[in-house]
C-alpha cells in the first residue's frame, strides 16, 4: 500500500495520544509474541469500533481514520502475498488466522474506496466499512477468548 512509511512515522510521533498496549490473557508466550498480539488487538479494536475510530480522529485530526486503519493492518506484517501463519513472534489460532485472511481479502478489495479522503462519518457508512467492522468485531472476540 503507499505511505506506508509515511503512516508509520505519523503513528510514531502521535503515539503517545493513543492508549497504550492491552495485555492478553496468555502469559506463556514470549514477549514479541505478546507485543504482537496487544498490537493486533488495539488495530481490531479500532477497527471493530466507530467511537474508537471517532476518538481517534479527536486525538489525532490530521489523520485520515480510514486510511489509517488501512495502513496500520499492512504495518502489523500482513502483505498481499504472505500467508497468515502463527510463529512464535506472530502467535494465532487457526480461526484467529481464518478471520484475519477474509479481513485482509475485504479490506483489499475495499482499498480504493477507503482510502478516499472521505470523512470518518461518511465513510462509516459504506457497506465496504460496515464489512471490515463486523469482522474486525469478530476478531476481537477470538483474540480476547
Amino acid at each position: 500500500p503507499p505511505n506506508r512509511c509515511a503512516a508509520v512515522a505519523r503513528r510514531l510521533l502521535n503515539r503517545q495520544v493513543l492508549n497504550g498496549p492491552v495485555p492478553i490473557q496468555n502469559q506463556s508466550l514470549d514477549e514479541p509474541g505478546k507485543a504482537w498480539r496487544s498490537a493486533l488487538l488495539e488495530y481490531f479494536q479500532i477497527a471493530s469500533s466507530f467511537e474508537a475510530q471517532r476518538d481517534y480522529t479527536r486525538r489525532v485530526p490530521t489523520v485520515h481514520v480510514p486510511t489509517e486503519v488501512l495502513e496500520m493492518f499492512y504495518d502489523l506484517g500482513f502483505d498481499d502475498e504472505s500467508p497468515i501463519l502463527s510463529s512464535e513472534q506472530r502467535p494465532l489460532t487457526v480461526a484467529e488466522a481464518e478471520l484475519i485472511a477474509q479481513y485482509r481479502s475485504t479490506l483489499n478489495r475495499a482499498w480504493d474506496f477507503l482510502n478516499e479522503p472521505i470523512p470518518t462519518e461518511d465513510c462509516q457508512t459504506r457497506p465496504e466499512w460496515q464489512s471490515l467492522r463486523v469482522i474486525a468485531k469478530q476478531i476481537v472476540q477470538q483474540l480476547v477468548d
